[in-house]
Order: structure tokens, then C-alpha cells, then sequence
């Protein structure tokens, strides 16, 4: 599958995550909060990931600042600052966070249980412990 493919399949998880999220948060609907999408990636901010993503919710209607607000974190190919970058995220307290890849998926999971991890690039979740469910039909 092209690299095309899998970030607009993303954005349409992505997409799915948001509606459902403030259609069960009467508060966010009431307050017409937008809502918060933490974006975790180990590349650089000139990552055409990045620019992908971001031109995808443009694509489904999302603009940023108005129905959206997207809080990029790049760790510049270093894995070490992943951590601190998720971390910052859950502290921001964004809605949802997009990762693109296994480190970052692990990052993410071990600093919240409560935010969704949506995956963008992760050739096994199970790996990326992101999805304990996909580990095992037992666990289902």
C-alpha cells in the first residue's frame, strides 16, 4: 500500500475519532470547544508526512484554527526526545493523538491510557504496544 494511501486512511480513522469523541462530550459541545489533535512524529517538521496529514484534513473540511488545532511535535531523528514530546502532548491535554510510527506509538501509549492513539504508519500495532486487543483473539 502506497504511502498516499495509508496517511488518507489515517486522516479518515483520524476523522472517525474526532466525530465520535464530541458526540459523546456534551461538554465539548455545549462549549463549542474545537477540538485538539496532537500530531507525535521522530522525523523532522519538513516531513512530507506532516504536510500529508495536514493537507488531508483540509480535504475532509477541517480547517486549522477554526473546526481544528493541531499541535505538531517532531523529534528531529531523535528517538530520545519522544517521550518528552508525547508527554507534552497529554499535558496540552489535545483530544487525540496521531503517531507515525512504532516508537512513537510506544511513546505515546506509555504516558496516557486516556487519549486515543490513532496510527498512521505502524506495520505491526502490536509491536508498537498501541493496540493490546490486536496482540491476541484472547484478549479481545
Amino acid at each position: 500500500m502506497s504511502t498516499e494511501v495509508i496517511l488518507k486512511l489515517a486522516v479518515i480513522r483520524l476523522a472517525g475519532a474526532l466525530v465520535l469523541l464530541f458526540l459523546t462530550d456534551a461538554e465539548a459541545q455545549t462549549a463549542r470547544k474545537i477540538p485538539t489533535v496532537g500530531y507525535l512524529s521522530a522525523g523532522t517538521t519538513t516531513s512530507s508526512y506532516y504536510r500529508r496529514f495536514v493537507s488531508g484534513l483540509r480535504d475532509l473540511g477541517y480547517v486549522e484554527g477554526k473546526s481544528v488545532a493541531v499541535e505538531p511535535r517532531h523529534a528531529e531523528e531523535r528517538l530520545e526526545r519522544l517521550p518528552a514530546l508525547a508527554s507534552d502532548l497529554v499535558a496540552r491535554q489535545v483530544d487525540v493523538i496521531v503517531v507515525v510510527g512504532g516508537a512513537e506509538a510506544a511513546a505515546a501509549k506509555k504516558v496516557t491510557d486516556r487519549i486515543p492513539i490513532v496510527t498512521v504508519a505502524v506495520n505491526d500495532p502490536s509491536e508498537a504496544d498501541s493496540s493490546p486487543a490486536w496482540r491476541s483473539p484472547e484478549a479481545m
